[in-house]
């Protein structure tokens, strides 16, 4: 097992999030940009919705659907939807700029 996954292991319980480490991921996730680490920030944030999902469906079956789980389960749907949208502007944002930078080298190189 790498550090990198006991440190997610410790951000994560049983694929939950811990309210209290929103923080944590917070500061992970900007140093992991920073260091340009992208496969672990994916592996970071694919738990995280995998995480949430599961907690979904556990709210579907396990339980009856009453008003608060519905209105959980919307509260938890747009939880994601957010996730998934920075995520996705994350990614983008590196990308432009990594192609940038490259760009720019293979200009100077010529």
């Amino acid at each position: 097992m790498s550090r990198m996954d006991i440190v997610i292991k410790k951000i994560f319980k049983n694929g939950y999030m811990i309210p209290y480490q929103n923080l944590t991921i917070l500061k992970m996730t900007i140093f992991l940009f920073f260091r340009r680490n992208l496969n672990i920030l994916v592996k970071i944030y694919t738990r995280l919705l995998i995480g949430m999902v599961k907690k979904m469906f556990v709210l579907f079956f396990h339980g009856l659907i009453m008003a608060m789980h519905v209105s959980y389960c919307v509260a938890l749907m747009k939880k994601i939807l957010k996730l998934t949208i920075s995520v996705t502007l994350h990614l983008l944002i590196r990308e432009k700029l990594i192609s940038k930078v490259f760009k720019d080298t293979v200009k100077g190189v010529r």
